[in-house]
């Protein structure tokens, strides 16, 4: 995880309970009205995001892979999310209780319909609510969310991503390694190359963040603009590259190694794999036949603050605070990254 914003060890917490947590998805874009997708928006609690899409494709009468949404929510949480589903008829999302895991919830804000089915990364980020609990130093904490946002917030996957207690990092390392084979299981392989590519991508964003490059471009680095779109920043380009991304139109980037990563060059990209090297898996694993194959991707170095963060205190050293973060962007590696104790061992 990346280092924390200066602070004098205040050791604010996020509290425990899953209403301690909410988080509402921001949509890409409305539906139409109109299609052969039924859109929903629910809202849920202790249920899994994959969880809720197998209950609507059985109470639908459909097949989970009719099943469309945009991001994975937490289960430990209250969450809003949309969610479609192929041929779907309002009639029968009333009976979507009755399939729900036990001790899950889930009501259905809205319906509609809509040409298209939702798929990864059609969302716009995310809002969150956050409960904090031992605030017993705000205008310290406020002092550090001003500061932590001119210097950037580094856009960490976090332990989240390796599997509860690091499982499948570990998985990912001795598969790597020769020391296990490939499962068979095709969300095993996927969950062990994400952790894997994760890791990666958070040694180089610790470094970039402890060299001052967050949100600095140099000759040879890879800038990825909003839509995901990626290029090397070249010699010509530079100024006009660094001048966009004050603009908020850039952003560096940071790697997730597969058979389609664009490569950094000018000696960036040597950097950048002996900036990950303590992590132990070389990249050549995530090549096409490798133990971990991946396609590959580049990620936002620095976290999308949609909205500047807000403190709202409504008691003794208790409060909320309200993030409004771009897609792919975890609120609990921001509050890592402020020196909060997310103290959610059970939502990784």
């Amino acid at each position: 995880m990346p280092r924390r914003c200066p602070g004098r060890g205040q050791r604010v917490r996020l509290g425990p309970a899953d209403s301690d947590f909410v988080v509402d998805e921001i949509p890409l874009y409305p539906p139409s009205g109109e299609g052969e997708h039924l859109h929903l928006r629910i809202r849920s609690s202790n249920c899994s995001t994959p969880a809720l899409a197998q209950a609507l494709a059985a109470c639908c009468g459909v097949a989970v892979r009719d099943i469309g949404y945009a991001g994975r929510k937490d289960r430990h949480a209250v969450t809003s999310q949309d969610l479609s589903v192929y041929r779907g008829q309002e009639a029968q999302i009333t009976a979507l209780a009755k399939h729900l895991p036990p001790g899950a919830e889930a009501e259905v804000l809205s319906l509609s319909r809509h040409r298209n089915k939702l798929r990864p990364g059609h969302l716009r980020g995310n809002r969150f609510r956050l409960r904090l609990l031992d605030v017993a130093q705000p205008e310290e904490l406020t002092s550090r969310l001003v500061q932590c946002q001119s210097a950037g917030i580094p856009n960490s996957y976090g332990p989240q991503r390796y599997g509860r207690d690091g499982i499948n990092l570990r998985q990912a390392l001795a598969c790597a390694g020769g020391e296990i084979g490939k499962p068979r299981r095709r969300d095993l392989a996927t969950y062990w190359a994400d952790a894997g590519q994760a890791a990666i991508f958070d040694a180089c964003i610790q470094a970039r963040f402890d060299a001052g490059l967050l949100q600095a471009l140099r000759v040879g680095d890879v800038a990825i603009k909003g839509s995901g779109a990626c290029f090397v920043v070249s010699a010509e380009a530079l100024a006009d590259c660094q001048e966009r991304l004050e603009q908020g139109e850039l952003g560096c980037s940071g790697p997730l190694p597969g058979a389609d990563l664009l490569l950094a060059a000018a000696g960036v990209n040597e950097e950048e794999r002996a900036w990950s090297a303590s992590v132990g898996i070389d990249w050549q694993a995530f090549a096409r036949g490798g133990p971990l194959a991946s396609r590959g991707d580049r990620r936002p170095a620095a976290m999308e603050l949609i909205s500047a963060p807000q403190l709202q205190l409504d008691g003794a050293s208790q409060g909320w605070l309200h993030l409004e973060l771009g897609r792919g962007s975890y609120a609990t590696s921001f509050c890592q990254h402020l020196g909060i104790d997310i103290n959610r061992g059970a939502r990784m």
